[in-house]
């Protein structure tokens, strides 16, 4: 069998956490007689030879930073070029006008494309054209993580590519954390370690429903918190801090309305007593495997990406935008510790098995073969 030289090209990379996703994918790879390099904006840990800090890590979303971007991406395909690459594999989010010039310049280069589609279409930009056919139509291989995304997507692109579309699930975060003690939580985020925590982590947008979950609050015990930590994409936490104060939700509810380090995402899964995911659009959670690989209870709503993780064991669904409903599944949870405890195990077994990196790298080789 001859080696594959594979790059892993990430511009998006920490700022998204696709940082864990890169290095679980290239590990499993490169113990599969591949090569992977990884070009992105997030170091080397532990003398790791497979990453290149190679793009600029910052949250600017507009113009200006297109030129150095596209410069940055140029950079790391001639640099894969020199590496005697075959394969470059592309996350993709949004399927944008930028996201398909990409494309065509590694096809230029010659490489055989990899796309790994996250979301069909974009939970953001939805009014924006989409352009899904054409960069799926460049590609040699495309993959997406459910039944769900795969359905809709041969419903947007030509016939003649459906036979390069393969399901390959996403992969889990066990192994990723590392044991802090309640305190020290605390003390980072100035929170009470008496108290019980509900934990909605991750970007926030008008598809993540965080206004179900707020409005849950103010049907539940006083002696649970709310912690909000992740940055706003496309629309202001005002919004929301105006249902809190509504509410009379300030005292309960703290929101870390930034970037969230990996140690700071730690701190708080650790900490955390229930995972919250009132979500009333997606096609797959990597905070839902995040959360379940940390043994932390999920609550979720029942959307059919969920429905397809979560059963009766694993974790707990309610009604999609029904905040009562959602408010009695929480009470739920918190009143019976053997119940949270029970689907703690539970969702650990059920990542480890059915999100499990090496059986990952298997399938991605099987498909490059």
């Amino acid at each position: 069998m001859n080696m594959l030289h594979i790059a892993i090209i990430d511009p998006v990379g920490q700022k998204a956490g696709l940082d864990h996703y890169d290095r679980c994918l290239a590990k499993a790879l490169n113990n599969r007689f591949c090569n992977v390099k990884i070009y992105s904006n997030f170091s080397d840990v532990n003398n790791e030879s497979i990453i290149e800090n190679h793009f600029t890590f910052t949250f600017r979303n507009d113009l200006l930073k297109l030129p150095r971007l596209i410069k940055e991406y140029f950079s790391a395909l001639r640099k894969a070029e020199a590496d005697k690459t075959g394969i470059i594999i592309i996350h993709i989010f949004h399927s944008s006008i930028i996201d398909f010039l990409f494309i065509r310049l590694a096809d230029l280069f010659g490489f055989r494309i990899c796309l790994i589609i996250h979301d069909v279409e974009s939970l953001i930009h939805q009014q924006r054209k989409t352009w899904i056919s054409k960069c799926v139509n460049l590609a040699s291989y495309v993959i997406v993580h459910n039944n769900l995304s795969y359905d809709e997507l041969i419903e947007r692109i030509k016939p003649a590519d459906k036979g390069k579309v393969f399901i390959i699930p996403h992969g889990n975060y066990v192994g990723l954390q590392e044991k802090t003690e309640s305190d020290q939580t605390a003390a980072y985020f100035n929170l009470d370690s008496n108290k019980i925590y509900l934990l909605f982590f991750g970007m926030i947008k008008r598809s993540k429903g965080l206004e179900v979950l707020i409005d849950a609050m103010k049907d539940i015990p006083a002696n649970v918190d709310l912690i909000i930590a992740g940055r706003t994409r496309n629309i202001s936490f005002i919004h929301y801090e105006t249902l809190i104060r509504k509410l009379n939700l300030l005292h309960r509810v703290h929101p870390i309305i930034r970037y969230i380090t990996n140690t700071e995402r730690n701190l708080l899964f650790n900490f955390a007593d229930l995972a919250i995911l009132p979500y009333q659009r997606i096609y797959q959670s990597g905070v839902m495997l995040l959360a379940m690989s940390y043994g932390i209870p999920v609550i979720a709503s029942d959307l059919p990406a969920n429905k397809l993780i979560i059963d009766d064991k694993n974790g707990t669904l309610f009604k999609v935008g029904d905040s009562s409903d959602l408010a009695a599944k929480i009470n739920d949870l918190i009143a019976d510790e053997g119940k949270r405890n029970y689907i703690s195990e539970c969702a650990r077994e059920f990542v480890t098995i059915n999100n499990d990196w090496n059986k990952i790298g298997d399938d991605f080789l099987k498909i490059f073969n």
